[in-house]
């Protein structure tokens, strides 16, 4: 009889210490798409706040990033207006890890969700549509969106 008290005591209590633990974590909905198809394999998913030069590095699964809750309360007072996120992808038809370098408006992280649209610029299909609109001499197009809103780079 003590032995299932003892039992259920312990699961209760092992209970109570997941929730806990998960209740500590806030995520992010952001969906990546590289050339119109969800990336499946991210490496070194990290946000870097400005000015920080500090990159904090996360684990991205498809649509969703699980931050702790200090990551995120300095993200929220911190006065920067934009978020750098930093990651590699593996892209079927590509041998090397592509490298991405990306800056978001910190207000989108406010929104149910975010996908961001990267457009490869050495896809013949996307090169005669983007070249035009790319900043500096990035190898990519990017559109960022939300349910409220849009951001091209």
């Amino acid at each position: 009889m003590e032995t299932k008290i003892y039992k259920k005591t312990l699961t209760l209590i092992y209970l109570f210490l997941l929730v806990i633990c998960h209740a500590q974590c806030k995520r992010l909905n952001i969906l990546i798409m590289i050339d119109e198809k969800p990336c499946l394999t991210v490496n070194n998913f990290s946000i870097n706040i400005p000015p920080s030069i500090k990159e904090n590095v996360f684990k991205y699964i498809v649509g969703s990033i699980d931050v702790n809750d200090n990551f995120y309360l300095d993200l929220l007072n911190s006065s920067s207006q934009n978020i750098n996120i930093n990651f590699g992808a593996i892209i079927p038809d590509k041998v090397f890890v592509s490298k991405y370098s990306i800056s978001i408006p910190k207000i989108y992280l406010f929104e149910e969700y975010i996908i961001i649209n990267i457009y490869n610029l050495d896809n013949k299909k996307y090169r005669h549509k983007y070249t035009k609109l790319v900043k500096d001499s990035k190898e990519y197009y990017v559109v960022i969106k939300t349910p409220n809103s849009m951001k091209f780079d």
